[in-house]
């Protein structure tokens, strides 16, 4: 709270040496607060507020409402939405729907939101773009797709233009329930409204594909990624590569990371936990214990999951002592075995 703080110290200041206040210094401070999520505060300078005069506007009811979504309190939001609809003075703007919308959508609380939307339609005010896509939203966390579907062709009908985020949020919809060739045909309708997909729409894109197990189309996409100027990160990469070493792909795998090293692209503990999970599970113990020996070597320390991979790994060849002695070393590193540790030993064991 620390420049809403010096803020409220700047505003009393002010008070003593005789200055007043006015409507946009406190609504400032108010927003501040409501920012961090001090809605009782900004509540009590709200009431200060009125007691010296000084009348709420839009802005002031926008960040109150925006506070109280914040901290999950709708009830309150609701109540001053209702304030405001009562009042003559204060008004209502599309952005104060729209974050009454999109904190309910992203609770789950869809219908709620749907009212609060035909409210705003009502009250004749058009839906923007914002409004639209967190409807859309929150129908796609709840998995009911054709409902954010017609959200979508209902903005485009009423003249709105979808934006990258609306199809991208109707693409991870899609692509959640794994209806990846609906949401690849959405890629191309974004490229006929000349909408440039961003990295979240591949990502998704990319997502599904992996769920679906349609691993030979991710390259294709990656491709069109970089063809698109969207450089494909690690964490595309990563998905990947895993996918790769899941369907045994082993060789495609190495010749993609190798590719990964030459675009100048530091690979993390995640990518060497995949790859060296991989080759252990594909029978290529010995490039995956070279791999893990040079990880130091890189400037990238071994975790637990590390240890975890090459334990189990050197266990299933039968290779007990070097096992132990890996063992060791993770205990000697600070890291205590777990679960994932002993759970392959328990199992051998029963198995006896």
């Amino acid at each position: 709270m620390g420049k809403t703080r010096d803020a409220i110290e700047l505003l009393r200041k002010m008070e003593k040496g005789g200055a007043r206040p006015n409507l946009i210094m406190y609504n400032m401070v108010v927003d501040g607060l409501c920012k961090e999520g001090l809605v009782c505060e900004a509540c009590g300078l709200c009431s200060e507020m009125v007691g010296k005069g000084i009348c709420l506007d839009v802005f002031t009811y926008n960040s109150l409402i925006h506070g109280f979504c914040k901290v999950g309190r709708f009830q309150g939001a609701v109540r001053l939405l209702n304030e405001m609809v009562i009042k003559e003075d204060v008004r209502p703007d599309v952005y104060t729907f729209n974050i009454l919308v999109d904190a309910m959508c992203k609770l789950g609380m869809v219908a709620e939101a749907r009212n609060v939307f035909g409210l705003m339609i009502k009250r004749g005010l058009e839906p923007d773009v914002v409004s639209y896509n967190a409807l859309m939203n929150g129908w796609c966390l709840r998995g009911c797709v054709s409902e954010a579907k017609e959200v979508l062709d209902r903005m485009v009908e009423r003249g709105k233009s979808p934006n990258v985020i609306s199809y991208s949020t109707l693409i991870n919809g899609y692509c959640k329930v794994k209806m990846v060739d609906e949401a690849m045909r959405l890629l191309t309708e974004m490229h006929q409204r000349n909408l440039v997909p961003d990295t979240v729409t591949y990502y998704c894109l990319l997502d599904g594909l992996s769920k679906s197990g349609r691993v030979l189309y991710e390259w294709d996409l990656v491709e069109a990624m970089r063809a698109s100027g969207q450089a494909p990160d690690l964490i595309t990469y990563n998905v990947l590569l895993d996918d790769y070493l899941k369907c045994e792909c082993l060789d495609k795998a190495l010749v993609l990371f190798q590719h990964i090293v030459d675009m100048g692209i530091s690979p993390n503990i995640r990518t060497y936990n995949i790859l060296i999970d991989g080759l252990c599970k594909g029978g290529r113990l010995k490039a995956a214990k070279e791999i893990f020996q040079l990880l130091s070597v890189k400037g990238c320390h071994p975790n637990i999951r590390t240890y975890n991979i090459m334990i189990n790994g050197l266990r299933r060849e039968g290779l007990l002592d070097e096992a132990d002695a890996l063992l060791l070393e993770m205990v000697d590193n600070g890291f205590p075995p777990n679960a994932v540790t002993f759970d392959p030993l328990v199992r051998a064991l029963l198995e006896k």
